[in-house]
Order: C-alpha cells, then sequence, then structure tokens
C-alpha cells in the first residue's frame, strides 16, 4: 500500500493499525472518527512521521524520532508560536507557518538535522532560530546562525524586530544572502575581523 486516502477508515473500529515500514501517502484525514485515531492521544506519530497534534498549543515539542510532517501538519494552526523539533521544517511546512505569521521561533534539537537554508529563508516571520551546541556545522547565538567556528554569519532571521545589530568581534565572513528579506533591521555594526 503506498496510499490511504481521506476516509479511508472513517468511522472504524479497528484499534490497532500496523504500518509498514515504506513510504506511504497518508491524506490529512484517512483514520477521520476512527477508534484507532481516538487511541492515539495528543500526538499522531505513523513510523516516523508527525501525522497530528492538537489544535491550540503555543509551542509543540517534536518527539526525538520524528523525521518528517505530514504535508498537511501546519496548515490552519494560527496559535503556534514556538517549535521545537529535531527536523528542520520543509518548503511546504515553511509556507504553512508563515501562512499566519505567528510561528516565530525554531529550536533544531537534533546535532544531526541537515539544515537547508534555502528553505528557511523563506520563513519571513520567523525571529529566532536555535540550534544546539553540538551541532554538527552551525551555532547560534541570541537567535542569528553562524557557521560552528563562529567565523561566518550564516542567516539573520527576517522577523527579528532588533533595529540596529552589532556583528560579533571574530566573525570573519558575511554569508550569502545572510541579511535577506530585512524589514525591522536598520543598522549593521561591522568589526574589523570581516573581511568577505
Amino acid at each position: 500500500v503506498r496510499e490511504i486516502r481521506d476516509n479511508a477508515f472513517y468511522g472504524t473500529r479497528y484499534e490497532k493499525i500496523l504500518f509498514s515500514g515504506k513510504e506511504t501517502k497518508i491524506a490529512s484525514n484517512a483514520f477521520r472518527g476512527s477508534a484507532w485515531l481516538k487511541g492515539q492521544g495528543e500526538m499522531v506519530i505513523i513510523g516516523s512521521m508527525l501525522y497530528r497534534f492538537p489544535d491550540g498549543r503555543k509551542c509543540l515539542t517534536v518527539p526525538g524520532h520524528v523525521r518528517k510532517f505530514h504535508p498537511d501538519l501546519f496548515q490552519g494552526k494560527r496559535n503556534l508560536e514556538r517549535l521545537e523539533t529535531p527536523v528542520v521544517p520543509g518548503v511546504r511546512d515553511i509556507e504553512a507557518l508563515d501562512q499566519y505569521a505567528s510561528c516565530h521561533f525554531l529550536t533544531i534539537t537534533s546535532p544531526a538535522a541537515p539544515v537547508n537554508l534555502v528553505s528557511l529563508r523563506k520563513w519571513q516571520s520567523l525571529e529566532s532560530v536555535t540550534i544546539g551546541a553540538d551541532h554538527r556545522k552551525y551555532c547560534t547565538s541570541d537567535g542569528v546562525m553562524y557557521s560552528r567556528d563562529r567565523k561566518t554569519l550564516v542567516w539573520y532571521p527576517p522577523g527579528k524586530r532588533d533595529h540596529t545589530f552589532v556583528i560579533p568581534d571574530g566573525v570573519r565572513k558575511i554569508g550569502e544572502f545572510a541579511f535577506s528579506n530585512q524589514r525591522w533591521l536598520k543598522e549593521v555594526i561591522f568589526p574589523e575581523s570581516v573581511t568577505v
């Protein structure tokens, strides 16, 4: 089975459904009204995919074994302000999170999480990103991303509301598109260490 369509399990009494390890496309209403969905609790995880979480949450902490999000997971989640996740949201997820300009804070909890900067730059409402000190490629300070050695300023989130930013001494390079799409920033102060 490669796809489970809308209402496939509508109203069914199955309390247990086993999923194969294969990639399966699952419609957002595939389990509507089913006993299985009612028995799953607050967060529904299918394999390594976060399928559903309750509406109205301001902060979502995604379990460490989740590796992807259901394509419709963030649709209509107007109250979500903070996302703590082991996996960086994809382009479609970011578009949904940015749609209501409500989710402003991202924490990446996995040291091995790949970070797609092209996708992240599309998240216009994002004010701050936090990456653990043990991440293999990046680190953060005050919501701004740097290379792990702190010699390159990688990205300044476009929703950050400060008007002035002082680049820390020791930063040598400003990365490509690091300050793109800024709406609030009016002044950037460079240290002498910046050469590129």
